[in-house]
């Protein structure tokens, strides 16, 4: 996670973009925009489930970069059978997509520390 750099942000899910945020009875997608002071993206969280009844187990997650311009899978069960969402190269500017009041984006900030996950 250095690579976002510190600090991060969070930003609100869309919950009413259903082509981006989705549920239905076997898959979810969420995606939740982050930034730090390098980079800044989407945390994409996939989760399957056999029956409708069920609880969601997470199958995938992976960081969308925007600056960096790669996709990296932070984890993966082996169990999604979806399709993976490539960044689109039109839409490789966060900030330009969200609205200003929900998400500040590459803030300027002097902190230098790598964020690390252990």
């Amino acid at each position: 996670m250095d690579i976002l750099g510190l600090p991060l942000t969070v930003g609100g899910i869309d919950l009413t973009d259903q082509t981006k945020n989705y549920i239905d009875e076997k898959q979810s997608e969420l995606r939740i925009p982050v930034c730090g002071e390098r980079d800044g993206g989407v945390m994409v969280v996939r989760a399957e489930r056999d029956e409708a009844e069920e609880q969601f187990e997470t199958a995938q997650v992976e960081l969308e970069l925007d600056q960096a311009g790669c996709n990296l899978l932070i984890y993966d069960n082996g169990k999604w059978c979806g399709n993976l969402t490539l960044l689109s190269a039109n839409a490789n500017d966060l900030c330009s997509i969200l609205p200003a009041s929900q998400f500040c984006c590459h803030r300027e900030t002097t902190s230098t520390l790598p964020l690390f996950v252990e």
